[in-house]
């Protein structure tokens, strides 16, 4: 059991190197933003072209992802083009809480719209001001669905998730098969599916004590 203990601690060891060395390949940046009378160090890694005409793209991740979630696609990004040939300039910020980047305060009711002001802050900041696309998934598509609404400077907005009910004012012969199918799979993941997003809403600090007590814990409801 020692042997084994000892062979899996190694193991663990050489995979934690190697998402350090991959994490450390991309060049990592730290931004400080002042909020609501708060100080922020947002981290974000980036990919910057040399491009006049290069298109920023802001890209969000979600619940219980971080930045590591777009590793692979700016791989292939630096893959296929140099800095003097890349079509777009890609930031990919750790949320507020999340990774590298400080928690929003303790003391505050800090929702979607403020970490959207702090995200809009930190492209405007990188020289963006005259607009960028925002890409979200998960708690990222809810994000850039309050920026491409509230914040002028993002021009245009992706989303590859969204839960979006039915609004109820609409004749049922007015969807087509495969919409009708997204309503009751919708309808089915809020019944038996969210119980988490409940969990998370209404008792943060009970679930966070609980996944705090040991990795499998943690592991076990993510799983879930």
């Amino acid at each position: 059991m020692v042997r084994d203990f000892h062979s899996l601690q190694k193991k663990l060891t050489t995979c934690r190197r190697a998402v350090e060395a991959e994490i450390n390949s991309f060049p990592n940046y730290h931004l400080p933003i002042t909020y609501a009378g708060s100080n922020f160090d947002i981290h974000f890694v980036a990919l910057f072209s040399e491009r006049k005409d290069a298109v920023p793209i802001l890209m969000l991740h979600g619940w219980p992802g971080s930045f590591l979630e777009f590793l692979p696609i700016l791989r292939l990004l630096t893959n296929k083009y140099t800095p003097s040939s890349l079509p777009y300039h890609i930031v990919v910020p750790s949320l507020p809480g999340y990774a590298y980047s400080s928690p929003p305060p303790l003391d505050a009711d800090f929702r979607l719209e403020d970490v959207c002001q702090i995200l809009d802050e930190l492209m405007v900041q990188l020289g963006f001001s005259s607009g960028f696309a925002v890409q979200g998934g998960d708690i990222g598509s809810k994000l850039a669905r309050v920026m491409g609404g509230v914040h002028p400077h993002a021009k245009a907005i992706h989303l590859n998730f969204g839960i979006m009910p039915d609004p109820g004012n609409i004749p049922d012969s007015s969807y087509d098969a495969l919409e009708k199918e997204g309503i009751v799979r919708a309808q089915n993941f809020k019944r038996m599916g969210s119980a988490y997003a409940v969990e998370h809403a209404t008792h943060p600090s009970t679930i966070g004590l609980a996944l705090s007590t040991n990795p499998l814990a943690l592991l076990a409801w993510i799983g879930e």
